[in-house]
C-alpha cells in the first residue's frame, strides 16, 4: 500500500472543491497532497495500514525541506518504504536531488521516487536520481493538466479551478512507455502506474518493464473489489499462455525496442533512424469473419471484400498496422 501524499501543513494546501471529477476515460483531480496531518498519520493511519500486512509504502512531499522532517517520522511509525512525490519546476530536477538527498540522510529506509511524465526527458530524470542512491521508481503521476465541461451547467466540472491532473486510461500509453524508458535506462526496479484498471493492463506495465503494478484510479472507480479482479484475470492469463509465475513477463517487451540512447532523440523520437521493412498486412482467412472493419477504416483503400472474407490490396499497401490493432479475431498479420 502506498500513502497519498504526506506533507507538513496540509491546512495550507487545502484542496479546493470539488477536486475529483469523473471523465471519459479515467478522472480530473486537483488534489494536492493529504489533507490528515503528520502526527495522525503516524498514531493512526499507520497502525490501521499495518494490519493489512503487507509492505506499506509511505508518499512524502512535497518539497525537500519537509522530506527532510516527515522522512524519519514515517519511519519511526512503521513506513517499510519512501516514495518520494516532489515537485519538479520546468525539467529542474535539482529539487527532486535534494529530496532524496535529505531522505537519505534522515532514514534508513528505501527510497523510491515517483516520476512526472511532464518533463522533457524522464530517463534523465530517471537516471540523476540513481546517481543520487534511490533503490526504485514509479512511473508515472497523473499528467497536467486536462479540463472537462459540464455542457448542461456550461461550467468546468472542476468548478473554478477549471483543469487539474488526468489519470486512468487516458494516460496509459504514456506511462507504458516511461516505464519501459526508465526500466532500460536505469535497470532499477518500477511501480508501474497509470492507467491499470485490469489485469491485460497489469501484464502490459510487467511485460514494458514494471516490477509491481500501482492501482489508484480504478479503485475509485470500481472500489476495492477491482484488486480481486486484476489479480484474478493476471492469473488467467498466466494460466492460458503456459507461464508458470508472474515474473516470467516481466521486461518481455523491452528487447522488441529499439530505445533512444541519446537525450536529443529520447526527446524527439522521430529523428530516431527506421529500419527499411517490406513488409505488408495479410490476412488470414480461416479467421476472418467479414465484420468489414478493416474495408471501412483503412486509410490507403487497401482492403477488398471478396465472398464476405477480407482480402489486402498489396499493391497499395504500405504496412501501416492499423487494420492489425481493429482486427477483433487477429485475423491480420503483417508479414514480409
Amino acid at each position: 500500500m502506498i500513502t497519498k501524499t504526506i506533507v507538513l501543513n496540509p491546512l495550507q494546501q487545502m484542496n479546493p472543491r470539488p477536486c475529483i471529477a469523473r471523465i471519459q476515460s479515467g478522472l480530473l483531480n486537483t488534489e494536492r497532497c493529504s489533507e490528515i496531518k503528520l502526527e495522525d498519520w503516524c498514531r493512526k493511519e499507520f497502525r490501521v495500514a499495518k494490519e493489512a500486512a503487507v509492505p506499506l509504502i509511505a508518499s512524502v512531499g512535497i518539497t525537500p525541506e519537509e522530506v527532510r522532517v516527515i522522512a524519519p517520522a514515517v519511519e519511526e511509525a512503521g513506513a517499510d518504504m519512501l516514495e518520494l512525490s516532489v515537485f519538479i519546476p520546468y525539467d529542474d530536477p535539482e529539487p527532486l536531488l535534494d529530496a532524496v538527498r535529505a531522505a537519505k540522510e534522515q532514514s534508513s529506509l528505501p527510497i523510491s521516487v515517483k516520476l512526472n511524465a511532464n518533463v522533457a526527458d524522464v530517463a534523465e530524470l530517471a537516471l540523476a536520481a540513481k546517481e543520487e542512491g534511490v533503490d526504485a521508481f514509479s512511473a508515472i503521476d497523473g499528467l497536467n493538466a486536462g479540463m472537462a465541461v459540464d455542457i448542461e451547467a456550461g461550467r468546468p466540472v472542476l468548478g473554478e479551478q477549471g483543469y487539474g491532473r488526468i489519470s486512468g486510461a487516458a494516460i496509459k500509453p504514456l506511462a507504458l512507455r516511461c516505464v519501459a524508458e526508465v526500466a532500460h535506462h536505469t535497470g532499477l526496479p518500477v511501480i508501474g502506474t497509470g492507467g491499470v484498471s485490469g489485469g491485460a493492463d497489469a501484464v502490459e506495465m510487467l511485460m514494458a518493464g514494471a516490477t509491481a503494478v500501482g492501482v489508484c484510479t480504478a479503485s475509485l472507480l470500481q472500489g476495492p473489489d477491482v484488486f480481486k479482479k486484476i489479480t484474478r484475470e493476471i492469473s488467467e492469463f498466466l494460466a492460458r499462455k503456459g507461464y508458470s509465475s508472474v515474473t516470467e513477463v516481466i521486461g518481455v517487451a523491452l528487447a522488441h525496442i529499439s530505445f533512444p540512447e541519446t537525450e536529443r532523440v529520447r526527446r524527439e523520437y522521430e529523428l530516431g533512424p527506421v529500419k527499411a521493412s517490406s513488409a505488408l498486412a495479410e490476412v488470414i482467412a480461416e479467421r476472418c469473419i467479414g465484420c468489414q472493419l478493416c474495408f471501412k477504416t483503412c486509410p490507403y483503400d487497401s482492403v477488398a471484400m471478396r465472398r464476405g472474407v477480407a482480402e489486402i490490396l498489396r499493391s497499395t499497401c504500405v504496412g501501416c498496422g492499423l487494420c492489425i490493432s481493429l482486427c477483433p479475431t487477429q485475423a491480420i498479420e503483417l508479414r514480409e
